[in-house]
């Protein structure tokens, strides 16, 4: 008697197309709550969450450093995902960063449901993150958000990142956000296929 085989639910076939791409994730204002997809993907073997000071208190000098030490001691380029006020944080970081060959650590970044802290009813805690970093990020990147059309467009196109809208139960979703971690592997492929490309030989 054949026995049944049993088909990959969708987090394990998310994880499958990852690989073992390594993944920084950098939360938002007050860190990661129970139940939040980025409290699941802290049990992935391939993801460390950067452990940032003061979740509830940010500070912008401390982050940074902290940021950039964990980027730095990533042993082969790495993809971020941000969330919130993460990705604020590493849009400054990419303008700041010293020595500068750290960015090429970077493989790709995700951006989640960027915080705007310069928006007329931002959190006070978030005054040091202030202004929001207008250039393009100087490596690939997608911004995720369920936000309206104009406000989403416009960041993406400040920071040079393909935007996808997603329903909001995924980005505010209780459970380990499958499609988030496809969109992540999709993203480390085609910058992989970016970089053999760029070694092939041109045709004569």
């Amino acid at each position: 008697m054949s026995v049944p085989v049993r088909r990959p639910d969708p987090v394990e076939r998310a994880l499958l197309a990852l690989g073992d791409t390594p993944i920084l994730t950098i939360p938002s204002l007050d860190g990661v709550r129970q139940g939040h997809w980025l409290s699941y993907w802290d049990d992935l073997p391939n993801v460390r969450r950067v452990d940032l000071p003061y979740w509830s208190y940010p500070r912008r000098d401390a982050w940074m450093d902290v940021l950039g030490d964990a980027i730095e001691s990533a042993t082969r380029p790495v993809m971020i995902v941000g969330h919130g006020l993460g990705c604020v944080a590493l849009t400054i970081w990419a303008t700041l960063a010293r020595p500068a060959h750290l960015l090429g650590r970077i493989g790709g970044a995700m951006l989640v449901s960027p915080l705007d802290p310069n928006g007329e009813e931002a959190d006070p805690r978030c005054a040091e993150f202030r202004p929001m970093p207008s250039l393009p990020l100087p490596f690939p990147s997608l911004l995720i958000s369920e936000e309206e059309e104009g406000k989403a467009t416009a960041l993406a196109r400040l920071w040079g990142s393909r935007r996808v809208r997603v329903p909001r139960r995924q980005t505010a979703s209780a459970g380990p956000w499958p499609e988030g971690l496809r969109l992540v592997a999709s993203l480390a492929r085609s910058k992989a296929a970016a970089r053999r490309y760029s070694r092939e030989p041109m045709a004569a």
